[in-house]
């Protein structure tokens, strides 16, 4: 089924960690561009067919971007479903072994409407997307997570699930600092529940916290540092 996000955006959701009992989403995201008669896919999950028909009735999609390869998911298959096209960062084109429609840089705007914000560092190169609207709204792919059990990540917060993953700490609080200068009213993840209340407050409050970090660090320690393939 599709939740609205906000005016322009729609989530729709796969369940994981139900058989540990620690139920968290996963998320793609739907982005309305009626301007443009466009209709842009994030990072998509596998739909139910309802699902797919709810968002054919408010437009075929046109657009897939693409926060991460790894966030490719069901991105090709629907790209010949739909006929749509298939957009990713420039700083990736040695990860993909399909064809990229348009690759994009950092700061670009596809369709008008949605910014393109590189961040370097993490699991891998990704980019949050800021979406212009009534909300405006931040998704993040896969380096933040919003509200997960298993991660004792609570409701209405943010963090990181797996810094053991993470090569270098220093060098990806580093690359999250550039989305404090961003403006935006709801926060939005590929994992996790989305922050409605204090978005970028809780953003830039889990980037300066050194406790944070410490903590973070302290984990990566404790399990040992792994590579994410």
């Amino acid at each position: 089924m599709l939740e609205q996000v906000s005016d322009r955006i729609f989530r729709w959701i796969e369940m994981h960690g139900e058989a540990q009992g620690t139920p968290y989403r996963w998320n793609s995201y739907a982005i309305h561009i009626p301007e443009h008669k466009a209709l842009v896919l994030v990072d998509p999950l596998a739909m139910t067919e309802e699902e797919a028909a709810a968002l054919e009735k408010i437009c075929p999609p046109t657009d897939i971007i693409l926060t991460c390869e790894y966030h490719l998911r069901e991105g090709e298959q629907y790209r010949h479903r739909w006929n749509s096209r298939l957009w990713a960062h420039e700083a990736e084109r040695e990860r993909y072994n399909i064809t990229i429609d348009n690759w994009f840089h950092d700061g670009d705007f596809v369709l008008e409407t949605v910014r393109c914000v590189f961040v370097p560092s993490g699991f891998y190169p990704e980019t949050a997307l800021l979406v212009q609207g009534n909300p405006t709204v931040l998704i993040i792919g896969d380096i933040l997570s919003g509200a997960r059990f298993d991660a004792g990540i609570p409701e209405e917060q943010l963090g990181i699930a797996f810094p053991e993953y993470i090569p270098d700490l220093s060098l990806i609080r580093k690359s999250l600092e550039k989305l404090q200068s961003l403006e935006f009213d709801v926060l939005c993840f590929g994992h996790g529940d989305p922050v409605h209340r204090q978005p970028k407050g809780k953003l830039t409050e889990f980037i300066k916290s050194d406790e944070i970090w410490s903590e973070l660090k302290k984990i990566k320690k404790e399990r040992g540092e792994k590579r994410a393939e």
